[in-house]
């Protein structure tokens, strides 16, 4: 069970779900992760929440998925914006997201996605800063958003090291801090899961 479904079933962010055992792939550097395919059909067009109370009872029923809510107080970077305002450009509907900025030597175009969630999302996945990011922008739009940060030169084997301690200084040129602070943030435990059972 792959955590993909997990977050599409409960709308929730990777970075959120904890615990579970190495099959479930909720550990990214662990071993030993299965992977299954779902398939499923309807009576009838279904919306999106639709869809998603139905998978959610498909995990239940054939996973013995059960998710349990915590909320831990703990040391964040709270991501706001500057005295100056974001300095991106905001998306319409159906507007695609802009290609990235001029290249520069030495940088790298990291792309953020094109909402604020998928920006903090992006930064605690990457495990790039020793605290968890927050949302407190207030942002809730479609942007164009670039990091641009420094890279080293291409080793024998091809690979660049990305300087993610650039990361504070790209988001003020995009008009974002971060602000170390201590916050209550959601997480979601994973406190019963088995591999699925026959059709």
């Amino acid at each position: 069970m792959q955590e993909s479904i997990i977050i599409k079933a409960y709308d929730i962010d990777e970075w959120r779900v904890i615990g579970g055992e190495a099959w479930t792939g909720t550990d990214r550097l662990a071993t030993g992760i299965e992977r299954f395919d779902l398939d499923a059909t309807t009576d009838a067009p279904a919306t999106t929440a639709q869809e998603m109370i139905m998978l959610q009872k498909v995990l239940a029923t054939r996973f013995g998925l059960r998710l349990a809510n915590e909320k831990k107080t703990m040391p964040v970077f709270a991501l706001v914006v500057s005295k100056g305002g974001p300095k991106f450009q905001a998306l319409g509907d159906g507007e695609r997201p802009l290609p990235p900025p001029e290249h520069e030597p030495d940088k790298i175009n990291f792309d953020t996605s094109d909402t604020i969630r998928s920006l903090v999302a992006k930064l605690n996945l990457m495990h790039a800063l020793d605290r968890i990011v927050v949302d407190q922008t207030a942002l809730q739009g479609r942007y164009g958003i670039w990091l641009k940060l420094g890279v080293d030169p291409p080793d024998i084997g091809g690979g660049v090291t990305v300087h993610f301690d650039d990361i504070p200084e790209a988001l003020k040129q995009i008009g974002l801090e971060i602000k170390p602070t201590v916050a209550s943030v959601d997480f979601y435990a994973i406190s019963s899961a088995h591999p699925p059972t026959p059709n």
